[in-house]
């Protein structure tokens, strides 16, 4: 069974706060996908999991709020660069 997490986090930078994200996304799980999408004020980021044992979905939901950490402190930084 494959499970998705979507999301949608409001930025004022979303191109530069994506390229830094998507450096970030080395050595993930197995069977785990990261897309990540800026649009005009938003970046929505897609995690994607084959979920194989009930652990897999802990997984999943530990690395969505890792990205939304990672999102936060990349911005904190990058407005302080402004």
């Amino acid at each position: 069974m494959k499970i998705s997490i979507t999301l949608r986090i409001r930025t004022s930078q979303p191109n530069n706060v994506a390229k830094i994200v998507n450096v970030d996304n080395i050595n993930i799980p197995r069977g785990m996908e990261i897309k990540v999408e800026p649009t005009d004020d938003d970046l929505i980021v897609i995690v994607s999991m084959n979920i194989e044992k009930p652990s897999d979905i802990l997984t999943l939901k530990n690395t969505a709020d890792e990205i939304i950490q990672q999102i936060n402190l990349i911005e904190k930084t990058l407005n302080k660069v402004r």
